[in-house]
């Protein structure tokens, strides 16, 4: 049981002693009056009935949520596992590769990670269930699957072909994919007015750079910023989620986002 669970647990119980003392309160207050003991012991009743009813779906949601999906799980059969890891049978050397990345990860991310019920699936494009590919990406964080892929060859709509993937790409794919996962576990930093604020400014010191064919800001920014992904631009997540993978690998970023990602990386997750 996690720790969001059992604070959930002790809240409820603690509503319902204070339902049962405030019904008995109330009660020998105006026990003289008859009429005003039944109305107030029936609406006690109702509210106590719909608290209970709401404590029990919640309740029931916080222990779904701590599950590993099961649908996903059941078409990763022929696939390898270690805990909450799936490898196909040609990606051992990089399921050995990502224990070594591991370790770079927080303990208690980590088990913030496994405790919700989340997996970790290293595969090769053709090799994962048609249902789990994505074409044009080498890795997906799944918030409601509750999965993170990690392609070890992935499928390039471009020249619509299968290519391989290195291992730096490996890493930094893992590190993006992980990144959104913080962003998630973290309430969403990423979709924080201060957060867009900040990568407004990013976006629009690139997009005024072409909207102008300033050749020459485009390449102060490449030379500030040379690990630098342009698809980060899309939207606030994807850019979380890329600078938080050059924060992992040592690039330059941001003072507000490196602020940011030291914070999380000094933080107690295991809760959440």
């Amino acid at each position: 049981m996690t720790g969001s669970q059992t604070r959930f647990i002790k809240t409820c119980i603690s509503m319902l002693i204070l339902y049962i003392l405030s019904l008995l309160f109330i009660l020998n207050l105006i026990k003289s009056n008859i009429e005003n003991i039944i109305l107030v012991a029936i609406s006690m009743f109702i509210m106590s009935f719909f608290t209970l009813i709401y404590c029990y779906i919640i309740l029931n949601i916080s222990f779904q949520n701590s599950k590993i999906n099961k649908r996903v799980e059941n078409k990763l059969q022929n696939f390898n596992r270690d805990n909450n890891i799936f490898y196909s049978k040609n990606s051992e050397k990089y399921f050995l590769f990502l224990k070594d990345i591991l370790q770079t990860i927080k303990v208690n991310q980590y088990n913030c990670f496994t405790n919700k019920g989340y997996i970790i699936i290293i595969s090769g494009y053709n090799e994962l269930p048609h249902s789990l590919r994505q074409k044009g990406t080498m890795g997906v964080f799944s918030r409601t699957q509750k999965y993170i892929i990690i392609y070890t060859d992935f499928y390039c709509v471009k020249e619509k072909k299968v290519k391989s993937v290195n291992k730096e790409s490996f890493k930094s794919t893992f590190y993006h994919e992980w990144g959104h996962f913080l962003d998630y576990a973290n309430s969403n930093i990423s979709y924080t007015r201060s957060f867009n604020k900040e990568f407004n400014k990013i976006k629009n010191r690139y997009q005024y750079a072409i909207r102008f064919s300033c050749a020459g800001i485009v390449g102060l920014f490449y030379r500030q910023y040379p690990d630098f992904n342009l698809n980060s631009l899309i939207d606030s997540s994807e850019y979380f989620a890329t600078s938080y993978s050059e924060y992992k690998q040592g690039h330059l970023c941001e003072l507000y986002f490196k602020n940011i990602f030291d914070k999380i990386e000094n933080s107690c997750m295991e809760d959440l």
